[in-house]
């Protein structure tokens, strides 16, 4: 099984950051939080670096505490993967598998991703914002202090693209808005 761990620089066994398997670990900017991609077995015999799946989800866990993560639940189809705070901690980036795009019966990462980000305080996330389109296939969100930097597949050509913080999606791109 994985095991995330903060090491010193000086070796050691190091601390236990969370229970259960994870992976992609995103550690917020003051160091008190640290959100993952959870990984469930696929099997008892086989590690699930081998024969595992991410559930969809992503969780938080204060670094202090350790122990088992809570789930961030998104008002949102499909599953998350990928995150990465801003540079101030005030926002939680992340990627958004919406739907299954190369019709393979699974809504996963070889299908096209759509930024989002969401308010994140004390460990607790607001609602998402989308930051990009479907049609891009936006993934791998790096914020910087006044960028975002990510990975953007258009028009069959993978490439590193500069977005402003609050995305490409215009914000008067609205539900309200679309009626």
């Amino acid at each position: 099984d994985f095991e995330l761990r903060r090491i010193a620089l000086d070796g050691g066994r190091g601390q236990r950051l969370v229970d259960g398997n994870a992976a992609s670990p995103a550690i917020s900017p003051d160091g008190h939080w640290v959100v993952t991609v959870p990984v469930e077995r696929d099997s008892r015999e086989i590690g699930p670096s081998f024969l595992g799946h991410t559930t969809g989800t992503l969780a938080v866990a204060p670094i202090a505490g350790g122990g088992a993560p809570a789930v961030l639940r998104f008002d949102l189809p499909g599953t998350s993967a990928m995150p990465a705070f801003s540079a101030d901690g005030a926002w939680l980036y992340f990627t958004q598998f919406l739907n299954d795009t190369n019709f393979d019966d699974a809504i996963d990462g070889n299908d096209h991703g759509v930024l989002f980000r969401a308010a994140f305080r004390d460990g607790r996330v607001g609602p998402p914002e989308q930051l990009s389109s479907a049609r891009s296939s936006c993934q791998y969100p790096v914020p910087s202090a006044a960028r975002l930097v990510a990975t953007c597949l258009v028009n069959n050509v993978l490439d590193v693209f500069s977005l402003p913080l609050a995305g490409a999606v215009p914000p008067a791109w609205t539900a309200a808005a679309a009626s």
